[in-house]
């Protein structure tokens, strides 16, 4: 009695999940696809030919409430849409990349517009939206680059991230006096845009909002405002302690910062062209990310005692620019891309106390002569990138506080002539001096506990790695030391005077790309005692002719011969330990004519062989025991599965 009374209770309770639950079922009806829940529909999809659209306000005698997630995307044949009053919400992507859109109409029942709801309707002139809404989405009308004008009703109360972004053709725009937040980006790239006004009731301001707003003269807040203020067409907090922007659009060439300003904010002067002077005054202590990013008509820049941190791509491509000074306050990282493309700045002094430049700080600085590091220095890494293309650099004196030198952090600069690693570095990137043509001494102070060098060639302390074989090397033959056990990563990559290597045979091992792109290499022998060769250790080397791996070899990495155009012939030395060739092993050895498989090879990979446009037969040694060959074409073991056909039968 117990149980039939439990399988009841747990009957009933079914019954009861099953009718209290609100489900939403998949259906169609017409052109149309979309779910009920509750008795409320929401639009799903439509298969329509497009054109002047009303949407229904009922299916099946239930109202449609809601235009669903990417429910009309990309329908490129709708020109206009009319929303029935039923409707209360606008769904994400809704109207995505309707390019023939032209006109919606919304109706005052709608209370939101969902992220990217109208997201590039580049056909879209005007909308109007109702006073019903409250919240515009992030990217709602981003890249609507027809929109002239919209107006925002009273009702809203924030404008979203993106929401208005890429507007290119949108001459005005009415903030009313709800609005309490404007997201970060919301009106960046509107460049017909002339004018803004923040009402009192703003609190919330996103970075970069107003960027790229090349028409934009002037922008205003209402006086009542209790968080931001104007002067004279720019933007600051209410205090006037921070100068959040300057619009792009002002034509004045000079400006001189008010006295009061203690920080220049996110993007405040970004690509404000006009510019050739900016006077900082002596308060100021930050200067935010990308402030003067793109400034190309300023020439110089003094930046006052007082300042202790510089934002990232504060002075980006400030192609004018041809002085920074830097003041002693200054603290910290030079964050990435400060001073990055800016070509006519001659030279830098770092101050004591900065202890990082970061990646990219001053790539492609290529009038930069000179960089001084004031004593004592407290920069203990100098990173990716830092000084990468500044090809007018001759001298640089690294500071023996510096711990890291990171990857291509002085590459390309071609008229550097000698460098001393200092005995402070433990971290030393090979690629760090690539393309360095100029360079003729590379020395490694005798006292660093962790690299030596001999003859410009950098190695581990006790010389049994090759870290960096001398960049701007003219030498056609270099014979490895006996003590060197391990070729490292990147050691001779790019040297194309080499054309020939001696490698000894206390070797094991060869780092991936460690002879990439040496061109001029026609012969290696690679000893018998090399363990592993690394990923595309020697891709690009197309003047070598033969390769001999020996049967020591346990290890071909991928792309290891890869683009090695003038190899010829490739032998495994018997008895072979290769257990497999790697993904694009030999991919683009166009010179390659015949090849044997070895019997210890389990796998092949992908495109080992593709593009070969030369071979036409690879062999199988009959002992393999995965692998099988007829008349040059690889199959597996038992012949059911075609494995390989060779490019150039």
């Amino acid at each position: 009695m117990k149980t039939t009374s439990k399988h009841l209770a747990r009957s009933l309770f079914c019954v009861c999940l099953l009718f209290a639950a609100p489900r939403a079922w998949a259906l169609t009806s017409g052109d149309y696809s979309y779910t009920v829940a509750s008795g409320a529909v929401t639009l799903t999809g439509y298969t329509g030919a497009g054109g002047a659209l009303t949407l229904p306000s009922t299916i099946d005698g239930n109202p449609v409430t809601s235009i669903g997630t990417n429910a009309f995307r990309s329908c490129n044949g709708l020109t206009s849409v009319t929303i029935p009053s039923s409707v209360t919400s606008i769904g994400n992507s809704a109207f995505q990349y309707c390019n023939g859109l032209t006109s919606v109409t919304i109706p005052s029942s709608v209370t939101s517009i969902g992220t990217q709801a109208f997201y590039g309707c580049t056909g879209l002139t005007s909308v109007a939206i109702p006073s019903s809404v409250t919240s515009i989405g992030d990217n709602a009308f981003n890249n609507c680059n027809s929109l002239t004008s919209v107006a925002i009703p009273s009702s809203v109360t924030s404008i979203g991230n993106y929401a208005f972004q890429y507007c290119s053709s949108l001459t005005s725009v009415t903030i009313p006096s709800s609005v309490t937040s404007i997201g970060a980006n919301a009106f960046s790239y509107c460049s017909s845009l002339t004018s803004v006004t923040i009402p009192s009731s703003v609190t919330s301001l996103g970075n970069y909002m107003f960027s790229y707003c090349t028409a934009l003269s002037s922008v205003s807040v209402d006086e009542a405002n209790a968080n931001y203020s104007s002067v004279s067409g720019v933007l600051f907090n209410k205090a006037q302690t921070v100068l959040l922007q300057y619009p792009s659009g002002k034509i004045e060439t000079s400006y001189e910062i008010p006295s009061g300003v203690t920080s220049i904010g996110a993007s405040a002067f970004l690509n404000c062209s006009s510019l050739t002077s900016v006077t900082i005054p002596n308060g100021v202590t930050s200067i935010g990310d990308s402030a003067f990013y793109n400034c190309t008509g300023l020439t110089s820049a003094t930046i006052p005692s007082g300042v202790t941190s510089i934002g990232n791509y504060a002075f980006q491509s400030c192609s004018s620019l041809t002085s920074a000074t830097l003041p002693n306050s200054l603290t910290g990282i030079i964050g990435i891309y400060t001073f990055a493309d800016c070509p006519l700045l001659t030279s830098v002094t770092i101050p004591s106390g900065v202890t990082s430049i970061a990646g990219s700080a001053f790539q492609n600085c290529s009038g930069l002569t000179s960089v001084t590091f004031t004593a004592p220095s407290s920069v203990t890494s100098i990173l990716d990138s830092a000084f990468q293309n500044c090809s007018d650099l001759t001298s640089v004196t690294i500071p023996s506080s510096v711990t890291t030198l990171g990857h291509y952090v002085f590459s390309n600069c071609t008229s550097l002539t000698s460098v001393t690693i200092p005995s402070s570095v433990t971290t030393l990137q090979p690629l760090g001096f690539q393309g360095c043509t100029g360079l003729t001494s590379l020395t490694v102070d005798a006292a660093n506990a962790n690299y030596s060098s001999m003859d410009g060639v950098v190695f581990d302390k006790t010389q049994t790695t090759l870290v960096l074989f001398f960049p701007s090397s003219t030498a056609a033959s270099y014979t490895i030391p006996s003590s060197v056990t391990s070729i490292g990563t990147n050691a001779f990559r790019a040297n194309t005077s080499l054309t020939s290597m001696t490698i000894p045979s206390g070797v094991t091992s060869v780092g991936s790309n460690a002879f990439y792109g040496c061109s001029g290499l026609t012969s290696v022998a690679i000893p018998s005692g090399i363990i592993s060769i690394g990923a595309s250790a020697f891709y690009g080397c197309t003047g070598l002719t033969s390769v001999a791996i020996p049967s020591s070899v346990t290890s071909i990495g991928t792309s290891a011969f890869q683009s090695c155009t003038g190899l010829t012939s490739v032998t495994f030395t018997a008895p072979s330990r290769v257990p497999s060739i790697g993904t694009n092993a030999f991919y683009g050895c166009s010179g390659l004519t015949s090849v044997t498989i070895p019997s210890s090879v389990t796998s092949i990979g992908a495109k080992a062989f593709q593009s070969c446009s030369g071979l036409t037969s690879v062999t199988v040694d009959a002992a393999n025991a995965n692998y099988s060959s007829i008349d040059g074409v690889v199959f597996n073991k038992n012949q059911t599965t075609l494995v390989l056909s060779p490019p150039g039968q």
